[in-house]
């Protein structure tokens, strides 16, 4: 989502898929597109009934992240994980540290894990 930008996402689906030689990011979701990215507030909008399921990979070298999640704190709803394995990252390249903000708490989802 651009920053600033409201709406409403609802019912998106990424499944079945590999992700081979990641450089940077593996799985990112984030809410503050704009010249703030990736530091700046996230803008606030809804994430609704999104489905994460069946993703596998691997990351290409230490210094990316596998999963890296920004969004507003009551943007994420009804939310789906699983089988979700990609490996490799340790966000070493990110200065600051990366973090996370926004992750539903309840789903076991392992963000920008080092």
């Amino acid at each position: 989502s651009e920053t600033n930008a409201v709406g409403l996402h609802r019912g998106v689906t990424f499944e079945n898929i590999e992700l081979k030689d990641i450089h940077q990011y593996g799985i990112n979701i984030h809410g503050n597109e704009g010249p703030t990215y990736p530091n700046g507030e996230s803008s606030f909008f809804i994430l609704d009934q999104l489905t994460v399921r069946n993703i596998r990979g691997n990351m290409v070298g230490p210094g990316g992240a596998n999963v890296w999640i920004w969004l507003h704190p009551n943007s994420a709803r009804n939310w789906r994980w699983e089988n979700v394995n990609v490996v490799g990252g340790k966000s070493a390249m990110f200065h600051p540290p990366l973090q996370c903000k926004g992750v539903p708490k309840n789903l076991g989802i392992r963000c920008a894990e080092k």
